[in-house]
């Protein structure tokens, strides 16, 4: 298999550990996905270092923490909309895998044995599921406005937007490839 995109872990040789079953699809853990959470963690701390310049170390670390937390929970919104787009073409998801720097969605069957239209509307769902959840976030950001709202807003708009590009083992890669006939199953 591929390697995908910001991957570390090589799929065909890691363990994997059953976390819950949401949605009807069973959540895998590569043995190494536990360090997405200092990773998102660092990466959080990092926005809020750009987000609040000046502020003091803890708030930093505090809001490191939201934003680190919000990184997941977009991640999880995008893994949700392919759960579902994936139910309404009755092909749905095998299961879940958390990696230690993002999710994959796992499908068991021959990828030949489903069609162009699957494959698309499969791939658009969790692209369309952050878009989504951008512009509700957006929408109740011009209610009540927080930062950190506001950055979940852009965030998943960008990462939805992101997804559709034509970027190998990418959301984009699979859409585009079907509708101009050079994707390769």
């Amino acid at each position: 298999m591929a390697r995908p995109l910001l991957v570390f872990e090589d799929l065909d040789k890691t363990n994997y550990k059953k976390l819950f079953r949401l949605f009807g699809i069973d959540w895998y853990m590569t043995s190494i996905g536990w360090l997405c959470l200092p990773i998102f963690y660092a990466v959080g701390v990092l926005i809020a270092y750009f987000y609040h310049t000046g502020e003091p170390i803890g708030a930093l670390l505090f809001n490191g923490l939201i934003y680190g937390l919000l990184l997941i929970l977009l991640n999880t919104f995008h893994t949700i909309g392919h759960i579902f787009s994936g139910r309404i073409t009755r092909a749905p998801m095998t299961s879940a895998i958390v990696t230690a720097t993002r999710q994959l969605n796992w499908y068991n069957e021959d990828p030949n044995a489903v069609g162009k239209g699957v494959h698309i509307m499969r791939s658009l769902g969790g692209p369309l599921m952050n878009i989504a959840t951008g512009l509700a976030a957006y929408g109740i950001d011009r209610v009540i406005p927080n930062m950190a709202l506001s950055f979940f807003a852009s965030t998943s708009i960008l990462i939805g937007v992101g997804a559709l590009l034509p970027i190998p083992t990418v959301d984009g890669w699979v859409i585009w490839g079907e509708i101009t006939g050079r994707r390769k199953r």
